[in-house]
């Protein structure tokens, strides 16, 4: 069982053996089977239609020889149309002897009563044939042997019981009474009988026999023990002995191919005897088993050239995909070795130029993918690197990039030359993602760190900053929303700017509100000549938590389609309010990836979540 299941999930590990073993394999199988079943059924055609035509020319021969036994018969019947009248006793006498003098006849006897003694008359015409007319009188007769009261003389019918070698044409004499008084014998030689079977050109120098109804051998072209057919036990005499009480002529072939030998018979008209002929299968089938060799020879020819042909086409085209199996595995190790030749103009040698393209392409994009990294570790270091605790504030932020970098943007500012402890807190969110993005967002983060102060206000700072970014992006029609936060830890007071951005939210868990912290601002980067406004808000209170996200949060879409929104995060704040800044974060971020559910992100994700603890 294990070997048939193993048989089963046999599965070559390279190319070339799938190759042999589901083309070459199958098509050399395929090609013989239809060889075979080509030379089946020509070979049956062949058959059927040699055998036809042998029953054409067996049926010639035996008309040959029901000739041969016609021509006796026809003499003997002109006797029986002329019985016991003295008046043609000349007549009868010149049939006798005309009978004695054809060729092949062995022997005429005439038995019949006479009035005197027995005599034997010469044949009258001894030119024809050397046979003799034996005449045995016994009585009641007169006149040179002519049967007294003779009525009628039966019609002639042979029979084989003279000898092996012979036939004999026998016909009785018939008195008034209807009484046989006599009896004429035409002894014919058998070999004379079958001398044109022998020559037709069909059964050469094999051996012939003339057999009844039951299969008794009457006589045979050459000397056999055998009495009757089949008695040897030969499967093929039996066979031919079946086929004879079934049909009055067939072809019965032997076993094997060639077989070794083929019988023919068929019914004389002449006689209630067949003739039945043996021959060597190899000689009768020769031409077919010529056409077989031909067939085969050229057969095996044509099936090795075919799967040459086919080697050799599959041979250069498991090559070229080796070579390019080979470089490929060099690629994936970052090795890049020369362009591929091209040897070929077909789909294999599009395949190679396409690859050739491809290796060219990919070391591009490795280098660029390079760049990348470096870019995105660059932005990832500009960004807060962990949790951070200022005063009785629990501050942690978070950015996740859709593709290596992002125009998502957080930063914490201290303001150390103070004696008022404050921090800055900034998000931002560029109009796109990717390299564009990280470099705008870089830009920013330069100009709000040059230009933040304490001497300023949060609108003048962005003002100066709206104004410096113009100047540079004025062309390329890029901007960025932003939302730049003061928080003043001794006053308990909050400032903000709005440029475009989302409010952020102030959840009191003691009331379970949800207050947004909004305001009017343009973003930045599309009039260099807007003013922006302050905002403030005075009092906190221990437990209240500030978040500021960007839009990739609440825009995150599951597989129905269906957006996050701002009511799934706020519910994830509710539940997480006495947990620390990082752990909400991670509980917000942790709800977006289940909303997902495997959907791919869309937009850079930037969350910022600020936690007013009891005071140290």
């Amino acid at each position: 069982m294990g070997n048939s299941i193993g048989a089963l999930r046999f599965s070559p590990t390279s190319l070339r053996k799938r190759l042999v073993f589901f083309v070459l394999i199958p098509v050399v199988v395929l090609l013989t089977g239809m060889g075979f079943s080509g030379f089946w059924y020509a070979r049956n055609t062949l058959l059927t239609e040699w055998g036809d035509a042998a029953i054409l020319r067996l049926q010639r021969a035996a008309h040959n020889v029901d000739m041969r036994l016609e021509a006796p018969k026809k003499w003997v019947e002109m006797l029986h149309a002329n019985p016991g009248q003295p008046e043609l006793r000349l007549l009868q006498d010149m049939i006798i002897s005309r009978l004695a003098g054809m060729d092949g006849v062995m022997d005429v006897n005439l038995s019949t009563p006479e009035a005197g003694n027995i005599k034997s008359q010469p044949s009258r015409f001894p030119d024809h044939g050397a046979g003799m007319i034996r005449s045995n009188s016994t009585a009641h007769g007169s006149g040179h042997g002519s049967p007294t009261g003779l009525v009628n003389v039966s019609p002639p019918q042979y029979h084989a019981e003279s000898q092996s070698d012979a036939v004999t044409l026998v016909s009785n004499l018939i008195d008034s009474t209807g009484q046989p008084v006599g009896r004429l014998d035409v002894i014919i030689r058998f070999d004379y009988v079958i001398e044109t079977v022998k020559s037709s050109g069909w059964w050469q120098s094999h051996k012939a026999f003339l057999v009844d109804e039951s299969g008794r051998i009457l006589a045979a072209t050459n000397p056999v023990k055998q009495q009757v057919l089949g008695d040897t036990g030969d499967d093929l005499e039996l066979r031919v002995l079946k086929s004879i009480g079934e049909t009055s002529y067939g072809i019965v072939f032997g076993n094997g191919f060639p077989v070794s030998e083929i019988c023919g018979f068929y019914r004389l008209a002449e006689a209630p005897w067949y003739l039945v002929t043996f021959a060597p299968g190899k000689e009768i089938l020769q031409p077919i088993l010529k056409f077989r060799n031909y067939y085969f020879l050229f057969g095996i020819t044509a099936i090795l050239i075919i799967v040459a042909l086919i080697r050799r086409t599959l041979s250069g085209t498991v090559s070229s995909i080796r070579q390019m199996s080979r470089a490929a595995k060099e690629l994936t190790n970052g090795n890049f070795g020369p362009e591929l030749s091209v040897t070929s103009r077909d789909e294999v040698g599009e395949l190679t130029k396409s690859f050739n393209r491809m290796a060219s392409q990919l070391r591009d994009r490795l280098r660029m993918k390079a760049s990348l990294n470096l870019a995105m570790e660059i932005q990832q270091n500009f960004l807060p690197q962990k949790t951070v605790r200022f005063h009785n504030l629990d501050i942690a932020g978070k950015s996740l990039y859709c593709d290596e970098t992002g125009g998502d943007y957080y930063d914490l500012l201290e303001f150390p030359e103070t004696h008022n402890p404050r921090i800055g807190v900034a998000v931002g969110d560029g109009a796109e993602h990717g390299v564009a993005a990280a470099l705008l967002m870089t830009t920013v983060r330069a100009l709000l760190r040059s230009q933040i102060s304490a001497e300023k206000s949060l609108a003048d700072t962005l003002s100066r900053v709206n104004h410096l970014l113009c100047m540079d992006t004025a062309e390329s029609g890029a901007f960025m929303t932003l939302f730049l936060m003061i928080l003043d830890v001794t006053r308990q007071k909050l400032f903000w700017v709005r440029a475009g951005h989302d409010p952020a939210v102030l959840y009191d868990p003691e009331t379970d509100r949800f207050e947004e912290l909004g305001g009017i601002g343009m973003v930045l980067g599309l009039d260099e000549n807007w003013i922006y406004e302050d905002y403030s808000r005075t009092g906190w209170k221990p437990g209240q938590i500030i978040v500021i996200g960007t839009d990739g949060i609440w825009e995150t879409v599951s597989p129905d389609g269906e957006m996050y929104g701002k009511f799934r995060m706020n519910q994830v704040i509710r539940e997480n309010h006495q947990a620390s800044a990082i752990q909400i974060v991670d509980a917000i971020i942790g709800a977006i990836h289940e909303f997902r559910a495997g959907q791919p992100v869309l937009d850079d994700i930037t969350l910022v979540v600020i936690r007013i603890c009891e005071p140290e």
